[in-house]
């Protein structure tokens, strides 16, 4: 493979790898208005992947804790709990509330190449966010 390129064996990696692309933008927007999380956490069907955490924890730089998959409700439950007072935070909520998480670490060279393919991926949405017009 070329410099800046991942080699995708498959169209699920794409997506994967297009859905995690988008995730980090939301979570760029949510580190400026909140600061960097002290952890990032993965939930639902998705955390079960062996693949998709990999690819996601390299496109946010940062390892993930995935949870099981029965997860409906939890988050909610959760911001529930730290606004009735009932855990002083959400940290606390979701370590009352959610198995011990399998982590996946980001891998330092997958982290490098993802950066640059994001970055390139970014540019194709921007250029083509005038067809959301048509």
């Amino acid at each position: 493979s070329s410099h800046g390129t991942i080699p995708l064996s498959h169209e699920a990696d794409f997506v994967q790898s297009f859905l995690s692309f988008a995730i980090a933008d939301i979570a760029d927007q949510v580190v400026g208005w909140c600061g960097p999380p002290t952890r990032v956490r993965l939930t639902g069907g998705g955390a079960t992947s062996t693949l998709w955490p990999q690819i996601l924890a390299a496109v946010l730089g940062t390892p993930l804790e995935c949870s099981d998959e029965a997860v409906e409700g939890r988050g909610a439950a959760i911001f529930l709990a730290v606004a009735l007072g009932i855990q002083s935070d959400y940290d606390a909520a979701a370590d009352a509330m959610v198995p011990s998480p399998r982590r996946i670490a980001a891998d330092a060279n997958a982290v490098l190449r993802y950066r640059d393919v994001r970055r390139h991926w970014q540019q194709v949405r921007d250029a083509t966010r005038v067809l959301d017009d048509l």
